[in-house]
């Protein structure tokens, strides 16, 4: 049975072919044949390529299977396919019955451990949804091993919901080609005479300066009314990817905004479980917003030993009421250099442990430029008599801190007011990412009679959240105008 090659998948084939690409990428909305095209061009190398070892390498092995099957059904349906290659399905690959060629199927969460599969030297490699793979293992060892023989890796996905994934951090280096003597042509559509840039053109090309590299991006862009099927349909370059049906998708009660936005707009969405909106976060943010020297700051820390992370935040509530965040967090580095590293500002790589120490010195120096008005911190693990010493010792005053213990009769309702806060605009920061990243990674926990920010399914770090949740009560008093020192008091040591 012959596969239907439409225009948007010649172009894929002809960025493979014809350019001699060693890593293509392919973005595209589900349901755009890329899968199918995929299998086809696995089956045609095996049947071309002397001794092809061919991979197809998926999230997981139910992930895997569905190109493989594709590939089956066109070796199945066509005899003379069947007389060159025999199919086995015990062990999910189909071989060359000449010579040594096969295609072989692969799941990146067998990898969970790291260099599980290296030794790889593939002809072809082939990587489906790779906004799926839950570490960067397989990839990595793929795309390592194809020099070995010369071989090429195409790696075809929806978009995700995190950018720091090893396809999001894929994805913006492609779109960066154009700093570095590449090039990035964005709004093309696919033409009679080849690509031309239009108002409708959702297509982004991207090639590496020596050409070895390149990104085919169907997409919406950031402005596009994804309630509006026509131009959702400029993303689905396929014909058989209609109107009626992206509608149908849209108005399906079980498919929730942020799947459809990844699935069928091929746009990035936050997970359905996060709580702050990235539209949120992103108003409250001043490009440069600063903290005036010796202004009065409130410090709070969240300190983490191993497994999370740490952060110190300065929270300063300017004239017009508004509060200015700078926050500082550490975390210990992933161990395998082509991991995805944790959100932070320092990674520490020669110890397994956030020593206090480190913690100590860095709010000391807050000291000498900043009018410290007190230092809120959780009592779980970090000990204030320490740095207290320390600070008498360097400032020759006492630091004044209060505790904030992480039970639900306080997190409850300092997490409604951050939420509040940030929605209201309350909140003022200058872009920083990695705070960005611990903001949008909260979701939400019941606790009590209300609710708590907590991790979401993604296990991202919010440590910079919650020392937000932490101190905004102290720095912005109750809504009557009583300060909290008023309240509860402050505890010196």
């Amino acid at each position: 049975m012959p596969l239907r090659l439409e225009p948007h998948l010649l172009l894929i084939l002809w960025a493979f072919f014809v350019t001699g690409r060693v890593e293509l990428l392919v973005l595209l909305p589900k349901g755009n044949g890329k899968t199918a095209l995929m299998a086809g061009l696995a089956v045609f190398h095996v049947l071309t390529v002397p001794n092809a070892r061919c991979y197809i390498g998926a999230a997981d092995l139910e992930q895997a299977k569905e190109m493989y099957r594709f590939a089956r059904h066109f070796v199945d349906s066509e005899p003379d396919l069947g007389r060159l290659l025999l199919v086995r399905a015990s062990t999910r690959e189909i071989r060359a019955r000449r010579g040594q060629g096969f295609l072989r199927v692969l799941a990146s969460d067998d990898s969970k451990l790291g260099a599980k599969k290296q030794g790889f030297n593939p002809t072809l490699a082939l990587v489906d949804e790779l906004h799926a793979h839950d570490n960067p293992n397989l990839y990595v060892d793929l795309r390592t091993g194809v020099f070995k023989r010369r071989g090429r890796l195409v790696v075809i996905s929806t978009a995700g919901q995190d950018k720091e994934t090893v396809l999001g951090e894929l994805l913006d280096a492609m779109l960066a080609f154009d700093l570095d003597g590449g090039t990035v042509e964005r709004g093309l559509e696919i033409g009679p005479k080849g690509l031309r840039p239009s108002a409708e053109g959702r297509l982004t090309v991207a090639t590496s300066r020596s050409g070895r590299n390149a990104l085919l991006e169907w997409a919406c862009k950031p402005d596009d009314d994804l309630d509006d099927m026509a131009a959702v349909k400029l993303a689905n370059p396929a014909s058989w990817v209609t109107i009626d049906g992206l509608e149908d998708a849209k108005e399906a009660p079980g498919i929730k905004p942020g799947v459809f936005a990844r699935y069928r707009a091929n746009v990035w969405a936050q997970p359905e479980d996060t709580v702050i909106s990235e539209d949120a976060w992103d108003a409250c943010c001043e490009p440069g917003a600063e903290i005036p020297h010796d202004a009065p700051v409130h410090v709070v820390v969240d300190y983490a030993r191993k497994s999370d992370a740490t952060a110190v935040t300065e929270m300063w509530r300017r004239p017009d009421g508004r509060t200015v965040v700078k926050t500082c967090v550490w975390a210990i580095a992933k161990r395998d250099p082509a991991a995805v590293q944790p959100a932070a500002h320092v990674l520490i790589r020669d110890s397994a442990t956030i020593r206090q120490s480190l913690i100590r010195q860095g709010i000391i120096e807050l000291g000498h430029h900043r009018n410290v008005v007190e230092l809120v911190f959780d009592p779980h693990l970090f000990d204030p008599e320490i740095l207290a010493d320390e600070w008498l010792a360097e400032h020759g005053e006492k630091l004044e801190i209060a505790e904030f213990p992480q039970s639900p009769v306080r997190l409850v309702p300092a997490s409604k007011r951050t939420y509040e806060a940030i929605n209201e605009g309350r909140i003022v920061h200058d872009g920083d990412p990695v705070l960005r990243s611990h903001v949008l990674a909260a979701a939400s926990k019941e606790a009590g009679e209300g609710w708590r920010f907590s991790k979401a399914a993604s296990k991202k770090r919010i440590d910079a959240l919650m020392t937000i949740v932490m101190g905004l009560e102290r720095v912005e008093g109750d809504a009557g105008g009583r300060s909290v020192y008023e309240q509860r008091g402050l505890l010196t040591v």
